[in-house]
């Protein structure tokens, strides 16, 4: 499979050249969260991915309370237009510490989540792709609803495969948070993509 990461600031400045020349091909970046944060290190990753060869991805960290689409156009105004080597935008949806999803329930999350990835789905007119962990999404989302968006799958296993959720295939796989890489410091999550390397640059092409 195809390796990846994912970072924000907390993997402090990344060095993307030596990340490509450790072998991954593909990075996301997490660029927002709420309706007002942008991740401190996002401008330099954002550039940094593309320079280095490596199709990117931007995800942003969601909040239940607050408003979808003012949360949504915030992430789409940071990150911007996408181009060729470009995924769809990410959501990311899961409960952090005050459980915020877990508060308002399963329906309200899946609801949540549809109209979050429907606003992005018609502002970029390239299919986003929703990320969350295995337990959360079992407890809390539709798979029968969201399985047209591509899933990026967390669970921490030594499995070859992360558990597999009815009806919606994974399609990213972040399968560890302590990852070392070429070019960062600190412990970094590590991904797999389904596919080969052409498959994974043809979902980041322009459609």
């Amino acid at each position: 499979m195809v390796t990846g990461i994912d970072v924000s600031h907390h993997q402090g400045r990344v060095d993307w050249s030596r990340v490509a020349a450790d072998g991954h091909r593909f990075a996301f970046c997490k660029a927002t969260q709420g309706v007002t944060f942008v991740d401190p290190e996002f401008e330099h990753n954002w550039k940094g991915i593309r320079y280095a060869g490596l199709v990117r991805g931007a995800y942003h960290y969601a909040t239940a309370r607050l408003s979808i689409v003012s949360q949504a156009q915030h992430f789409l105004c940071t990150v911007g237009e996408l181009g060729d080597g470009d995924l769809g935008l990410v959501l990311d949806i899961e409960d952090g510490k005050a459980r915020q999803f877990t508060r308002i329930g399963h329906h309200a999350t899946s609801v949540f989540a549809l109209a979050f990835l429907a606003h992005l789905h018609r502002e970029t007119d390239r299919t986003p792709i929703v990320y969350s962990g295995t337990s959360f999404a079992r407890r809390l989302l539709r798979f029968d609803l969201l399985r047209e968006y591509p899933l990026w799958q967390a669970q921490y296993t030594r499995k070859m495969a992360p558990d597999l959720l009815p009806v919606w295939p994974w399609t990213f796989w972040q399968h560890s948070a302590t990852g070392r890489v070429g070019g960062i410091t600190k412990p970094v999550d590590l991904n797999r993509f389904v596919g080969d390397e052409s498959a994974l640059r043809k979902m980041g092409a322009c459609q």
